[in-house]
């Protein structure tokens, strides 16, 4: 028994071996423009320089930002880049994910590289945020049915407004920031 066992643990042990030194094919992915890190417009190229070992010639590559997929809008150039020229679309403004895998079937994909890339806003900054708020108040009496000897009440029938609202800015480019608060009050009770 204990050599069955034995046996059994090192059958085990050598097809865990053969797994986790399988060659991995060979992926090379550059992030050539935005080069690290920088900030980049949302209208300035991204280019990615790919070198791939001959056996996985005939995958394919999948390059998503964020949660985006964005691989049809890639062009492969006769350099062997990969670039996305924006054009209709804007890349999403903040900072990002830029993530390659390497596709052999729809069942097996492995990542290749990912990259932090960082888009300003359409206006040049790398944050801006609008945040706005809005509550609204109504109170009214339409009838009362006060006793005779409960007197006359100050105001038998009304329909009363109140209302907020207010607008928070928040812009940043390096060091500089600028934050902003407007806000607005008012009612329909003079008293």
């Amino acid at each position: 028994m204990a050599d069955r066992l034995r046996h059994a643990n090192r059958a085990v042990i050598a097809a865990l071996l053969l797994v986790a030194f399988q060659p991995v094919a060979a992926l090379e992915v550059t992030l050539v423009q935005p080069a690290n890190g920088d900030w980049t417009s949302q209208s300035e190229p991204i280019i990615l320089r790919v070198e791939r070992a001959a056996e996985d010639a005939g995958a394919k590559l999948a390059v998503f930002v964020g949660n985006d997929d964005l691989t049809p809008l890639f062009r492969a150039t006769r350099t062997g880049e990969l670039r996305l020229n924006p054009g209709f679309i804007q890349l999403p403004a903040g900072e990002q994910k830029l993530r390659v895998y390497l596709v052999r079937n729809a069942s097996d994909w492995q990542q290749a590289a990912e990259f932090p890339i960082r888009v300003l806003h359409a206006s040049g900054l790398e944050e801006a945020t609008f945040e706005s708020r809005l509550e609204l108040t109504e109170k009214s009496q339409f009838a009362d049915g006060a006793s005779a000897d409960a007197g006359e009440p100050a105001r038998s029938n009304y329909n009363d407004f109140a209302g907020q609202a207010g607008i928070t800015t928040r812009m940043r480019r390096g060091a500089f920031e600028m934050r902003s608060a407007w806000n607005l009050v008012g009612s329909s009770v003079r008293e």
